[in-house]
């Protein structure tokens, strides 16, 4: 049994990472999603758990060195956020994710 469990999870890790890679920001463009307004829009995300998933594989590829602290809905022009605050060291970051299209879904 343990030998199919392996490929089943790599095949799952490699999607989420490639869709981080993949990963957008909405309008704003620079910022990468460090406000609202460039909330970064996971592709190809229809449930809250591959939403999480998704969002976390995002944080460790860009954000290798960093801790994820806290996680905060927010709720801004229509649309449902996710502000996750990052540390390393002594500098803070937060990140924001538009999760509107998958926030409640399984």
């Amino acid at each position: 049994m343990r030998p199919m469990l392996v490929p089943v999870c790599y095949a799952s890790a490699v999607v989420l990472v490639a869709m981080a890679v993949m990963a957008r920001p909405g309008a704003g463009g620079a910022d990468l999603g460090f406000s609202p307004a460039s909330a970064i829009v996971l592709p190809g995300v229809a449930t809250e758990a591959a939403g999480v998933a998704a969002e976390q594989a995002y944080i460790t590829a860009r954000f290798p060195a960093w801790t994820r602290m806290t996680r905060t809905l927010v709720s801004q022009d229509n649309r449902v956020l996710e502000r996750v605050k990052l540390v390393w060291g002594r500098q803070k970051r937060m990140l924001y994710f538009d999760i509107t299209g998958w926030v409640g879904k399984s």
